[in-house]
Protein backbone atom coordinates (compact mmCIF):
# COMPACT_ATOMS: atom_id res chain seq x y z
CA UNK A 1 0.00 0.00 0.00
CA UNK A 2 2.84 2.40 0.85
CA UNK A 3 4.47 1.67 -2.50
CA UNK A 4 1.26 2.59 -4.31
CA UNK A 5 0.94 5.84 -2.34
CA UNK A 6 4.58 6.69 -2.99
CA UNK A 7 4.11 6.02 -6.70
CA UNK A 8 0.98 8.20 -6.80
CA UNK A 9 2.83 11.00 -4.98
CA UNK A 10 5.74 10.86 -7.44
CA UNK A 11 3.31 10.88 -10.39
CA UNK A 12 1.40 13.85 -8.96
CA UNK A 13 4.60 15.83 -8.42
CA UNK A 14 5.71 15.02 -11.96
CA UNK A 15 2.41 16.16 -13.42
CA UNK A 16 2.39 19.32 -11.34
CA UNK A 17 5.92 20.28 -12.35
CA UNK A 18 5.06 19.73 -16.01
CA UNK A 19 2.02 21.98 -15.70
CA UNK A 20 4.03 24.70 -13.98
CA UNK A 21 6.59 24.75 -16.78
CA UNK A 22 3.93 25.01 -19.45
CA UNK A 23 2.09 27.72 -17.54
CA UNK A 24 5.35 29.60 -17.03
CA UNK A 25 6.14 29.40 -20.77
CA UNK A 26 2.63 30.59 -21.61
CA UNK A 27 2.95 33.48 -19.16
CA UNK A 28 6.26 34.52 -20.70
CA UNK A 29 4.74 34.45 -24.18
CA UNK A 30 1.72 36.46 -23.05
CA UNK A 31 3.98 39.02 -21.36
CA UNK A 32 6.14 39.41 -24.48
CA UNK A 33 3.09 39.58 -26.74
CA UNK A 34 1.58 42.25 -24.47
CA UNK A 35 4.69 44.39 -25.00
CA UNK A 36 4.13 44.22 -28.77
CA UNK A 37 0.44 45.06 -28.39
CA UNK A 38 1.19 48.04 -26.13
CA UNK A 39 3.89 49.25 -28.53
CA UNK A 40 1.38 49.36 -31.39
CA UNK A 41 -1.23 51.08 -29.21
CA UNK A 42 1.25 53.82 -28.35
CA UNK A 43 2.49 54.06 -31.92
CA UNK A 44 -1.08 54.69 -33.10
CA UNK A 45 -1.46 57.30 -30.33
CA UNK A 46 1.84 58.89 -31.49
CA UNK A 47 3.20 58.49 -27.96
CA UNK A 48 6.92 58.02 -28.59
CA UNK A 49 8.00 58.02 -24.90
CA UNK A 50 5.69 55.08 -24.16
CA UNK A 51 6.78 53.27 -27.34
CA UNK A 52 10.42 53.64 -26.35
CA UNK A 53 9.78 52.22 -22.87
CA UNK A 54 9.11 48.94 -24.67
CA UNK A 55 12.35 48.98 -26.70
CA UNK A 56 15.99 48.19 -25.98
CA UNK A 57 18.17 51.29 -25.45
CA UNK A 58 19.90 50.95 -28.84
CA UNK A 59 16.55 51.37 -30.63
CA UNK A 60 15.50 54.56 -28.87
CA UNK A 61 15.72 57.98 -30.47
CA UNK A 62 15.09 56.97 -34.07
CA UNK A 63 13.03 59.15 -36.42
CA UNK A 64 9.41 57.97 -36.34
CA UNK A 65 7.82 60.51 -38.74
CA UNK A 66 4.87 60.68 -36.37
CA UNK A 67 3.49 63.80 -38.06
CA UNK A 68 2.89 61.77 -41.24
CA UNK A 69 1.17 58.91 -39.42
CA UNK A 70 -2.58 58.78 -39.90
CA UNK A 71 -2.98 55.42 -38.14
CA UNK A 72 -1.38 52.07 -37.43
CA UNK A 73 -3.66 49.18 -36.49
CA UNK A 74 -2.45 45.87 -35.14
CA UNK A 75 -4.10 42.94 -36.91
CA UNK A 76 -2.35 39.89 -35.45
CA UNK A 77 0.62 38.71 -33.39
CA UNK A 78 1.87 35.13 -33.88
CA UNK A 79 4.71 33.66 -31.87
CA UNK A 80 7.52 32.03 -33.82
CA UNK A 81 10.14 29.59 -32.62
CA UNK A 82 12.58 31.62 -30.49
CA UNK A 83 16.15 32.02 -31.65
CA UNK A 84 17.66 31.45 -28.20
CA UNK A 85 16.91 31.59 -24.48
CA UNK A 86 15.79 35.02 -23.32
CA UNK A 87 14.37 35.80 -26.76
CA UNK A 88 10.83 35.77 -28.15
CA UNK A 89 10.02 36.20 -31.82
CA UNK A 90 6.69 37.19 -33.37
CA UNK A 91 5.27 37.74 -36.82
CA UNK A 92 3.16 40.87 -36.56
CA UNK A 93 0.60 41.89 -39.16
CA UNK A 94 -0.47 45.53 -39.09
CA UNK A 95 -2.23 48.09 -41.26
CA UNK A 96 -0.59 51.50 -41.56
CA UNK A 97 -1.50 54.73 -43.31
CA UNK A 98 0.90 57.64 -43.63
CA UNK A 99 0.14 60.96 -45.27
CA UNK A 100 3.26 61.06 -47.44
CA UNK A 101 4.18 57.41 -47.63
CA UNK A 102 7.47 56.55 -46.01
CA UNK A 103 9.80 53.66 -45.40
CA UNK A 104 6.80 51.44 -44.64
CA UNK A 105 4.30 50.86 -47.43
CA UNK A 106 0.75 52.02 -46.72
CA UNK A 107 -1.61 49.11 -46.19
CA UNK A 108 -1.22 45.72 -44.57
CA UNK A 109 2.35 44.70 -43.68
CA UNK A 110 3.82 41.59 -42.08
CA UNK A 111 6.96 42.20 -40.04
CA UNK A 112 9.06 40.21 -37.63
CA UNK A 113 9.55 41.52 -34.09
CA UNK A 114 12.21 40.16 -31.76
CA UNK A 115 12.04 40.74 -28.00
CA UNK A 116 14.79 40.12 -25.47
CA UNK A 117 15.21 40.27 -21.75
CA UNK A 118 18.30 40.23 -19.59
CA UNK A 119 17.03 37.78 -16.95
CA UNK A 120 13.95 35.79 -15.98
CA UNK A 121 12.72 38.74 -13.91
CA UNK A 122 13.52 41.61 -16.29
CA UNK A 123 10.90 42.95 -18.72
CA UNK A 124 10.62 41.91 -22.34
CA UNK A 125 11.84 44.67 -24.69
CA UNK A 126 11.63 44.96 -28.47
CA UNK A 127 15.18 44.61 -29.77
CA UNK A 128 14.64 44.39 -33.52
CA UNK A 129 11.98 44.50 -36.22
CA UNK A 130 11.55 44.47 -39.97
CA UNK A 131 10.30 42.39 -42.86
CA UNK A 132 12.14 39.40 -44.19
CA UNK A 133 13.23 36.17 -42.57
CA UNK A 134 16.69 37.21 -41.37
CA UNK A 135 15.53 38.42 -37.97
CA UNK A 136 14.11 35.06 -36.95
CA UNK A 137 17.09 32.92 -37.97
Amino acid sequence: MRAVLALLLVAAIGLASGCVTKTSDQSETLAAEQVVREYFTYWNEKNIPEMEKRMTPDKKGIQWYIDDLEYVKLISVSEQKPVKRGTKAFVVVFDIKQAHGGSIENGVNSWNYVLKRESDTSPWLISDWGHGGGLLE
